[in-house]
Parts: structure tokens; sequence; C-alpha cells
């Protein structure tokens, strides 16, 4: 499935409050990212960090520098146990998800 962003707010310290299409709602930690350095590293400055926007059609988190996380990556940082397969009981999945994702420090 192609998820989609919506918006992306910046949050305390090197975290990114990402609002999915389908109205779900994620806290994405990028501190290890930046942390590893290379071209990344970009991102430690606040005012480059504070830069963030939605790609095209929602399908990235872009910032200066051409740095970009695609958002099938991001939506698995935030729900690692969603289940994509096809007859999954995805109401339940849903619930289970918005008590996840209402807790900041889900790491990229």
């Amino acid at each position: 499935m192609l998820h989609r962003i919506r918006s992306a707010v910046v949050r305390e310290g090197r975290a990114v409050e990402i609002v999915f299409e389908d109205e779900r709602v994620a806290v994405i930690d990028f501190t290890p990212v930046i942390a590893r350095g290379g071209v990344f590293a970009l991102l430690r400055d606040q005012e480059v960090f504070s830069r963030v926007a939605v790609g095209k059609d929602g399908r990235s988190l872009e910032w200066p520098g051409e740095l970009d996380f695609c958002t099938d990556a991001l939506w698995m940082k935030a729900y690692p146990e969603e289940d994509e397969e096809p007859g999954a009981d995805h109401h339940a999945s849903r619930e289970k998800m918005t008590a996840h994702s209402d807790h900041a420090g889900t790491s990229a």
C-alpha cells in the first residue's frame, strides 16, 4: 500500500510529528539517523532540521540539501506491527496503532 503524508511538524529535539493521509499520527525521532553522520549530519543544525517539508504527492519528507525519507519507510518505522496482508483485520490494527502512535520516540 502506498502511504502519503498530509503534514509534518518539527517537535522537540530532532523529532517530526507526521500526519498520514488516513489521519494516523506518528512522532519519528531522527536522532539515531543524524548521529550516524554522513549526508544526514546536516540535520544536526536546528535551522536546517526545522525546514522539513512534505515532498511531492506526500511521498516523502524533505530537507534542504536533497535529503529525504520515503513515506513508506517512515510508516514502517511508526507502525512496525501493521499487517499489510490481504484480509487482515485492519480495524483492530488501527486501534492498536493509534495507541502506539500517541507515544513519542519512534526511531527512524
